[in-house]
């Protein structure tokens, strides 16, 4: 579903991402794992062609994203670090808006209610103003957009950032589980950042180690055993502050 095929990609002939390659199919949690400048937010800035690759390309669902727009936004669905929402509609206002724009009809009250249910989500937070969530919420308020636009393939920069321990291993089950298709009925692909060891070897399938724009090694948890899959991420984070 996304695959990066030797993407490079420079800043003023700063070298920010170095022949990335690496493809997450749909079922599986691939995250990105590396410190600030590793070239995470970049990966997922080419993935929403927010910016245009130097060399290389990036897909989703096998449609080139700087040449096909279109066809990759009506697969994906994108959390960043803090979701913003219109902070004056209520929950329920916001996730028929996103729905709607997105092409998709309004979902039932009980619908979204129940899908509200489904995430952990407050159902009184369906008839609250969106200013009123916190963190933790509006992340899990993003995959409720992610199922009301039917998105076969999620995007997660940092999400769990700012979110304590506790939280951040719930979300990642969420996560899991919209992967396996356990909310949607349909298997999705994830492509997840972050700076956390714990996190990314907690819950992913497969585990990208990133420094200065390179990927370094994938580590895949059908291969190595749990153990082995946190040293190893926990290692890698530790290299990087030295």
């Amino acid at each position: 579903m996304f695959q990066a095929i030797n993407l490079t990609k420079s800043y003023q002939q700063k070298l920010v991402l170095s022949g990335l390659s690496f493809e997450v199919e749909r079922g599986e949690v691939f995250c990105l794992l590396g410190g600030t400048g590793a070239g995470k937010s970049t990966t997922i800035d080419l993935f929403l062609n927010l910016t245009r690759p130097t060399s290389g390309s990036c897909t989703i669902g096998g449609f080139n994203v700087a040449s096909q727009p279109m066809k990759p936004k009506s697969l994906i669905a994108y959390v960043p670090p803090s979701l913003p929402l219109y902070e004056q509609l209520t929950g329920l206002e916001n996730l028929q808006y996103f729905a709607v724009i997105a092409g998709f009809e309004e979902l039932p009250d009980e619908e979204a209610k129940r899908l509200f249910r489904d995430l952990g989500i407050d159902e009184n937070l369906a008839n609250a103003r969106a200013a009123t969530y916190s963190v933790e919420e509006r992340q899990r308020f993003g995959l409720a957009i992610a199922v009301a636009r039917d998105a076969k393939a999620l995007l997660l920069d940092e999400p769990t950032s700012q979110m304590n321990v506790e939280s951040a291993e719930s979300y990642a089950t969420l996560v899991r589980a919209y992967a396996a298709g356990d909310i949607t009925g349909e298997p999705a692909a994830v492509l997840m950042t972050t700076g956390s060891a714990e996190l990314a070897a907690g819950f992913a399938d497969k585990v990208g180690l990133l420094r200065k724009g390179k990927l370094l090694e994938v580590l895949e948890a059908s291969e190595i055993g749990p153990g082995e899959m946190t040293e190893r991420c926990a290692e890698h984070c530790a290299e990087r502050v030295i």
